[in-house]
């Protein structure tokens, strides 16, 4: 199994935890935050709910191809390298996806977009199991699974008030 050195003692296996649970929360929300932009772009670009919709598919696309090359691509660098790979694919995809000038371009990006994100977590549930033992492994994997469904949850959240509410400050 490929380590990192020093990760699987003391601070240093938290704080790569930390990466990969906040690399997760970006992950899942990259997914699916095209959609709220569904009006945006279909006036910018002048295409319809279809195309829209595709641009979730192209990022699933990409996701869905990647496993197994991410997975060859640690074996071949290394568990770190590649999380880092990953998410640095991942975001600079994101990025273009936001300065695209037309729905090809966008189209694309997200594909690669998927792609960043499937090298990534291809490697981050393992990187966790390999960096957390006995108990603590099983504290680990429950952070960066209640990432990658607390994050979606809490952004809508926000998005329509109810944090607001909760707080007793009404919109």
């Amino acid at each position: 199994m490929t380590s990192v050195h020093g990760a699987g003692q003391g601070p240093v296996r938290w704080g790569m935890l930390t990466v990969i649970s906040l690399g997760i929360i970006a992950l899942t929300l990259n997914w699916f935050d095209v959609a709220a932009a569904f009006p945006l772009i279909g006036a910018e670009f002048k295409v319809g709910l279809g195309p829209l919709s595709y641009l979730i598919s192209l990022y699933i696309v990409g996701y869905g191809l990647s496993h197994i090359p991410g997975g060859m691509l640690a074996t071949a660098i290394g568990m770190k390298k590649t999380l880092v790979l990953g998410l640095l694919v991942q975001g600079l995809a994101g990025i273009m996806s936001g300065l695209s000038y037309s729905y090809a371009e966008l189209a694309f990006f997200r594909v690669v977009s998927g792609i960043g994100g499937s090298v990534f977590i291809a490697v981050g549930t393992a990187a966790v199991v390999v960096w957390f033992r006995d108990k603590d492994v099983t504290l680990a994997l429950g952070i960066t699974g209640g990432a990658v469904f607390s994050a979606p949850w809490f952004a809508g959240q926000v998005k329509h008030g109810q944090i607001h509410r909760f707080k007793g400050r009404a919109r």
